[in-house]
């Protein structure tokens, strides 16, 4: 059981964006689909697979890519239902002989046809994609990309945002500008709903995209990006096997089910209404990845709206955290926060102001 991409596939938008709760089956659905495009033709029908991190890679790539082969293996074994899927296996395992050293009888099993060397993914002899992650591009950025189709970005929604993040934008651009110059190539980015303040979604305009929402972002040649937040309820089967495992029901004991139920960690800051009291502004925050204006209202609030240019007001560089005429600005506004009187004008600056404090939300 997992994610169908066929809800947007349609659309034919060089890149779709999906985002899921955890656990969908999102990514094996993109990888056995490119996995399976490759083996039947590997000259023209190449992948990328992207992770986050390096100790991502490592756990991927363990004792040859073990991990990583091993779900597909067990999906096509299982479903021997047509004569592709049996080729899949056939070129996925392999017969190995095995003596059993009680009684020296000789057996046959099947093994894993299939390795990931350096990044590089071979399946029965065959040069079929890479696997890398979004700091390791470089290894491989002047390599020959003809014949790549399909390039997977994987939790492109990182665990926790931080300045570090905020460069994953340009690292993205370089991967797709170096391969898909002149090919025509299908981008697929997946994530989890941990953070609207997600460089990348706020890049795409899509820091307030809905459950169950389809969105098309068009440039000057058409249609450029789709983008797809899927609502549990239209997978109930899914919901409650997942729901009712030993994971979900922990999360839920937790309070840590807002993966679960595909809810934006940041959709609990308080959010500017639209009837506003009285206010004026008292501070505006500069920081690495932009500009903060705060107002204070008559009754105590405060509300935080993120802007493009530098205006005149109090400045502060947050990041150094540098206190100002002796007053400690980052104790002022951790104070304001934790009596619950920061609004926002949307989850994303809720998300990053929290993160600059280094509070938790």
């Amino acid at each position: 059981m997992y994610f169908s991409n066929r809800k947007i596939r349609g659309y034919n938008a060089p890149i779709e964006i999906i985002l899921t709760r955890r656990g969908r089956g999102k990514t094996f659905g993109e990888v056995r689909e490119s996995l399976q495009k490759a083996i039947y033709n590997p000259i023209d029908h190449k992948f990328i697979y992207v992770v986050e991190n390096d100790n991502m890679i490592k756990t991927l790539v363990h004792n040859a890519g073990e991990r990583f082969f091993s779900n597909i293996i067990k999906y096509y074994t299982k479903e021997q239902t047509s004569n592709k899927n049996k080729f899949m296996l056939s070129k996925l395992t392999k017969e190995a002989v095995v003596i059993h050293e009680d009684n020296n009888l000789v057996d046959s099993a099947k093994t894993i046809n299939a390795s990931i060397k350096s990044g590089t993914i071979i399946v029965d002899g065959v040069f079929v994609g890479y696997i890398l992650s979004l700091n390791s591009f470089a290894n491989i950025k002047r390599n020959n990309f003809a014949g790549f189709t399909k390039i997977i970005i994987d939790e492109f929604v990182p665990e926790k945002i931080t300045l570090h993040n905020y460069d994953n934008p340009r690292k993205l651009a370089s991967i797709i500008e170096s391969i898909a110059r002149t090919e025509k190539i299908k981008i697929v980015l997946l994530g989890n709903t941990v953070s609207r303040s997600c460089p990348v979604l706020e890049r795409f305009t899509l820091s307030d995209i809905k459950l169950g929402e389809t969105r098309c972002i068009y440039d000057n040649y058409g249609l450029l990006v789709v983008a797809y937040m899927e609502d549990p309820k239209s997978a109930p089967e899914f919901v409650a096997t997942a729901n009712s495992s030993v994971s979900g029901r922990l999360a839920a004991l937790l309070g840590e089910d807002h993966l679960e139920n595909n809810i934006f960690r940041d959709d609990n800051f308080n959010i500017i209404p639209q009837k506003r009291e009285n206010s004026k502004q008292v501070l505006v925050l500069y920081l690495d990845y932009g500009v903060f204006k705060f107002h204070s209202t008559t009754s105590g609030k405060k509300y935080v709206f993120k802007i493009n240019s530098n205006q005149n007001a109090k400045c502060l560089k947050l990041n150094n955290f540098i206190d100002i005429n002796g007053a400690s600005h980052k104790k002022m506004l951790q104070s304001w926060a934790n009596r619950n009187l920061l609004y926002f004008d949307n989850a994303a600056t809720g998300a990053q102001i929290f993160n600059a404090l280094g509070l938790v939300y």
